[in-house]
């Protein structure tokens, strides 16, 4: 029946200097970003562009207007910006894009400014202090918001932790299902058909290698975009055989929720944007 060989290959990715660019097409989505001050607004930046985003930065109404008339996927909006209200420069955001309606985020928001427009006036809002983990799990929730629902497995014996994992999620307009056991995890991948998976390592009746050999074995799954959420450290060689589709790992102990809610929503905006670009096969044809 012939044999299949699998092979690891190391890969260092070369970090980007702050500020930089990512060669080619952005991994998630190019964003503007208005205002927020001299000194933040290169600091979120470099932490947008981090994470795959290219970023165009503006300082004034008429710069963030003219950018906002590119081929953008949204605009993160300052409360003050060249004098002017945020709230004030929303109306003129919408004239120029009243049918598609590129999402809007208000960045600096404080309790009094919550209520000072109608609900549907944004689609974001990121209160001061802005921390990096909510700027992310913000922004790509208004991203991941548009189209079709995306569908994520939580595989976790913790029902306690599953279950708060699962209401995080619940806020982002995100279909979620848990799997306590190894049969419900396969069951549901065939039932569920999940978009990414949230896998701890540790079930009453197997654990997390044994998932992902099985869904290596099969075509459709096995280049799922995956998050192992795990209780402790992993060694290399224990990430190789856990490495699926576009794979991350976390430490329980090191990494809170709310982070995962921003690398799962992250990955699922990529995972999106990869599967818009059309195959480059598909234009090979065989003389």
């Amino acid at each position: 029946r012939g044999s299949t060989f699998r092979v690891f290959l190391p890969y260092q990715p070369v970090p980007l200097e702050p500020g930089e660019p990512p060669s080619g097409e952005p991994r998630s989505g190019t964003v503007v970003l208005a205002g927020a001050g001299p000194e933040m607004r290169p600091r979120m930046a470099a932490q947008l562009v981090r994470h795959g985003y290219r970023v165009i930065e503006t300082s004034t109404v008429e710069q963030t207007l003219a950018a906002a008339e590119k081929s953008v996927q949204a605009i993160l909006l300052d409360t003050a910006i060249d004098g002017m209200n945020g709230w004030e420069i929303l109306p003129l955001l919408r004239r120029l894009d009243p049918e598609s309606r590129t999402p809007v985020v208000l960045l600096s928001v404080d309790g009094a400014q919550a209520h000072a427009a109608p609900p549907l006036a944004v689609d974001g809002k990121i209160s001061t202090p802005i921390k990096e983990d909510v700027l992310l799990a913000e922004l790509a929730r208004v991203l991941c918001g548009q189209g079709d629902k995306a569908r994520i497995l939580v595989i976790e014996d913790d029902r306690d932790l599953a279950r708060v994992i699962a209401e995080i999620f619940a806020r982002d307009c995100i279909q979620v299902q848990c799997a306590h056991t190894f049969q419900e995890s396969i069951d549901a991948c065939f039932a569920f058909q999940p978009h990414l998976i949230v896998l701890d390592i540790g079930l009453p009746d197997g654990n997390g290698f044994n998932i992902v050999d099985w869904l290596r074995q099969n075509e459709s799954l096995a280049r799922l975009p995956l998050v192992v959420y795990s209780g402790r450290e992993l060694s290399p060689t224990e990430r190789r055989h856990l490495t699926l589709g576009p794979t991350h790992f976390l430490a329980k102990a090191r990494v809170q929720p709310q982070q995962l809610e921003a690398l799962v929503l992250t990955m699922l905006r990529r995972s999106r944007l990869t599967e818009d670009v059309p195959s480059r096969e598909s234009s090979v044809h065989n003389p």
